[in-house]
């Protein structure tokens, strides 16, 4: 992705401000948190899915971003509680995987996010999950 492809900061304005990365890989969990940092996000990342929901009580992002196979619990589990919780169903979860796309896709939607991204997750994607939050809001 080019620089010119990252929105303009009057394009940033319609995107959600504070985002979640729960991820127990460390290059891929830096890697989300740097994209979404460039696109002007307050970022907090967390290794697991029991820190994840912990600073989501605190952090209260507007989106989520979690790896469908964490270490300690399945993303399923953490979009099921994420839908639950008063303080934390309105937030815009989008999961990511690197198992087959399809299948994965599915998958995540019937366990109550709003999209699914293929790893390795691009930027144009990441923009794409991103913006449809913003609209959201």
């Amino acid at each position: 992705m080019s620089i010119e492809a990252v929105p303009a900061p009057n394009q940033r304005s319609a995107l959600p401000l504070r985002a979640l990365v729960i991820e127990s890989n460390v290059e891929v969990a830096r890697a989300l948190e740097l994209g979404l940092s460039l696109l002007g996000l307050d970022v907090r990342v967390a290794w697991n899915a029991l820190v994840g929901q912990a600073l989501a009580r605190t952090f209260h992002p507007q989106i989520v971003l979690c790896d469908l196979d964490l270490s300690d619990v399945d993303g399923d589990e953490i979009a099921s509680s994420f839908r639950r919780d008063r303080e934390l169903c309105n937030a815009h979860l989008i999961a990511f995987s690197s198992g087959p796309r399809a299948a994965e896709a599915r998958r995540a939607i019937d366990a109550g996010f709003a999209c699914h991204i293929a790893k390795p997750v691009g930027l144009d994607a990441l923009i794409d999950a991103i913006a449809a939050a913003g609209q959201r809001r």
